[in-house]
């Protein structure tokens, strides 16, 4: 944990003043433990975000009481309702899984819910492309309680 926190204090430094850290816990920390390092971050005030792979993953972060924000990285449709349960943050890399989002939150009657939109930058694998981010932004318009952090 010192060597983490000696990582994580060192990128700060480089980073400079107001730009928040956000740590990746996924695959139960490398090893190391997820609920075990997110507690740990989150009682040292080191970092702003936890990062995990799929929905279950912060599932047990959130049953193990850590209150820090979570992005999901591979948030899959069929578990959008336990992400918005949970107050989860998923990554939307596309038009139509944007919408499936919304739909469920919808139907969930959840409030206020952060997001984060992933936009293709030129690996091809997920992301929004160029033509797409327009009709995204009306989309999202459509919805100001649904917020992209």
């Amino acid at each position: 944990m010192g060597a983490i926190a000696k990582n994580i204090r060192a990128h700060k430094a480089l980073i400079g003043e107001g730009v928040k850290m956000a740590v990746m816990v996924k695959a139960n920390a490398y090893g190391m433990g997820a609920v075990e390092v997110g507690r740990w971050l989150e009682a040292r005030g080191l970092a702003d975000y936890l990062m995990v792979a799929y929905v279950d993953e912060g599932v047990a972060l959130r049953r193990a009481d850590v209150g820090l924000p979570i992005m999901v990285l591979s948030a899959e449709p069929h578990a959008f309702g336990a992400c918005i349960a949970m107050d989860l943050e998923p990554i939307l890399y596309s038009a139509s899984h944007i919408a499936v989002f919304i739909d469920a939150w919808q139907q969930q009657g959840a409030p206020e819910r952060r997001v984060h939109i992933e936009l293709n930058s030129g690996m091809n694998r997920l992301g929004l492309d160029r033509d797409e981010v327009e009709s995204v932004g009306r989309l999202l318009k459509r919805h100001p309680q649904l917020r992209v952090a």
